[in-house]
């Protein structure tokens, strides 16, 4: 009980005084889905369906064909009052771009929050019979609510001793942000090469935040990824792979994620249902902070 009355007070105090955690950077927020999480976060060059376009904007215009719905609703660290949850729409358009709108929720209890609202637009520039380039961009909307409770057992006093009446304080802020990425993606034979690179910008407590990620991706015929993601503003590491056990049915995924503090080492599977996929995660935390999961849906029609 009191470990994880420690755990809780920790989390929180990261979530007030951090800046990088307010801009939805932190170490066990960032990644949508389970899939993602699933990779390590070394998604920048595969973006694949509305959860990568979370990481990489430009990802969202390798879906040519189907409207995507993406979900997912998880409690963090295995505290109850810790939420995050994630809602992502995308559809095609007549031409070679691709529209999408998402939405991600991050709760402790009532006394925090964050939303962040991204519209994206991507689309396919060059189109050739074994190459192309996509690029896209995220207009963001993000929101903080935090709410300032009165301890019950604590007394302030002014500078004369005395006694001061406590009040409930509610802070609201909302600032803009942007997110631009582009991928190369190269047909080789059987098998598929991709690169892309990402630029994150979030406007947070009046000063700039900004994160730049650069990966590659191999696709192995139809059987395997492996992909390779590097922070050039934290420089560090994410390793991710994923094998088709059976194909079209059932993926299995590892991940490895370096972040401040330590690392993560990520365990996953997908299970496709026809027009359905289910994923899920777990995160084995080398940082102090509990384990954790994800489980999310992807929805194509």
């Amino acid at each position: 009980m009191k470990k994880n009355l420690l755990i809780k007070v920790l989390i929180l105090n990261i979530i007030i005084f951090s800046k990088s955690f307010s801009s939805f950077e932190f170490s066990g927020v960032k990644n949508v889905g389970g899939r993602v999480a699933g990779f390590g976060s070394a998604y920048t060059a595969v973006a694949e369906e509305s959860e990568g376009s979370y990481i990489n904007p430009a990802g969202l215009a390798q879906n040519r064909i189907y409207k995507e719905v993406s979900l997912m609703y998880t409690k963090l660290f295995n505290i109850p009052e810790l939420s995050y949850s994630y809602l992502g729409i995308a559809t095609p358009d007549k031409g070679k771009g691709a529209l999408g709108l998402n939405v991600a929720v991050f709760g402790f209890s009532s006394f925090y929050s964050e939303k962040q609202f991204a519209l994206t637009y991507a689309r396919r520039l060059v189109t050739q019979p074994t190459s192309e380039v996509y690029a896209g961009v995220s207009l963001k909307l993000l929101h903080r609510l935090y709410e300032e409770k009165i301890d019950p057992f604590s007394v302030v006093y002014d500078a004369d001793g005395n006694e001061v009446n406590q009040e409930e304080k509610t802070f609201v802020d909302m600032n803009l942000g942007y997110d631009v990425g582009a991928i190369y993606s190269m047909k080789m034979e059987k098998n598929l090469l991709r690169v892309g690179v990402s630029y994150r910008n979030n406007q947070v407590d009046g000063s700039n935040v900004s994160n730049i990620r650069a990966g590659i991706a191999y696709n192995l015929e139809k059987k395997a990824i492996v992909s390779f993601d590097y922070d050039i503003s934290n420089k560090s590491i994410s390793l991710g792979g994923e094998y088709a056990l059976i194909y079209r049915l059932l993926d299995l995924r590892l991940g490895y994620e370096q972040i401040t503090g330590g690392s993560n080492i990520s365990l996953g599977a997908g299970l496709t249902l026809r027009a359905w996929r289910f994923d899920f995660s777990y995160l084995i935390s080398q940082t102090g902070l509990p384990n954790t999961y994800r489980i999310s849906c992807v929805a194509k029609f």
